[in-house]
């Protein structure tokens, strides 16, 4: 065989033999597994928790749930829903996560509530009707002789929300709670006092509604991890997180702007 061709076929088999042996360049990287996020049920609480008209979520509430969720190394997804349809989503775990939501027995089945509190509780109010002295609730012993006015799903403080004596109607939500009460369909209607104060600016209710007594300290304030969360595991690294930011001042600086 001519020298010529057995070079040829030795540069052949060198260039077979390197071409098995390299790396493939083109080979596609590894694929990284998506980090589900963190799925908050969002209800309107003002100013705390804000859902404007054209459904954009804002307030403190939000600051301290999106501050945690960086802490923890998972992204966010807010879903707004009215109170009781977040509670469904927290109940069947469609959503993760829930801020502002009081306790009681019915609520512990579905969440639990992370420790330590976020902060120290709110103040809930009774209102009347300014021409109606005769529903003024100074004593808690004062209620029993009037029909009370409330938000479904709502939980106020422990001996109102577990009293069965009391009259008690329910609203679909706070504007109906206090529309029922400018109507003389209820005495007093019963709310979050700074929420209230928001609404009562509306012309519908101005100067026609007023405290009907002293505001009532609520109990601390909570985040709440669904039972049934795909992140139930996280418990303890949510709650170290938001143990931090308590500590630091951190949260205290996020609700300043509406608590002070």
């Amino acid at each position: 065989m001519p020298a010529i061709a057995i070079r040829l076929i030795q540069r052949f088999l060198l260039a077979s033999l390197l071409a098995l042996s390299a790396p493939p360049l083109l080979a596609a990287p590894l694929a990284t597994p998506a980090v589900q996020p963190l799925v908050l049920a969002f209800s309107p609480l003002p100013p705390w928790k804000v859902i404007d008209a054209q459904g954009t979520t804002s307030g403190p509430y939000l600051d301290i749930i999106r501050k945690l969720t960086d802490r923890v190394g998972v992204p966010l997804e807010v879903r707004p829903c009215p109170l009781m349809r977040c509670l469904e989503m927290l109940k069947r775990g469609d959503a993760d996560l829930g801020i502002g939501i009081a306790p009681g027995p019915d609520r512990d089945a579905i969440v639990d509530f992370l420790r330590p509190p976020f902060a120290e509780g709110s103040t809930v109010c009774f209102y009347r009707r300014q021409n109606d002295p005769d529903s003024r609730v100074e004593l808690y012993s004062d209620l029993q002789r009037l029909h009370i006015g409330v938000t479904n799903g709502a939980h106020y403080f422990p001996r109102f929300d577990q009293d069965k004596n009391l009259l008690k109607d329910g609203a679909p939500d706070k504007l109906s709670n206090l529309r029922k009460l400018v109507a003389s369909r209820v005495d007093v209607a019963i709310m979050v006092c700074g929420e209230a104060e928001l609404l009562l600016e509306r012309p519908e209710f101005r100067h026609r509604l007023v405290l009907a007594g002293p505001p009532i300290k609520t109990g601390p304030r909570n985040v709440v991890l669904a039972r049934h969360s795909q992140h139930y595991g996280m418990k303890d690294k949510l709650q170290k997180a938001l143990r931090q930011m308590v500590e630091s001042g951190e949260i205290h600086r996020l609700l300043a702007p509406v608590e002070q």
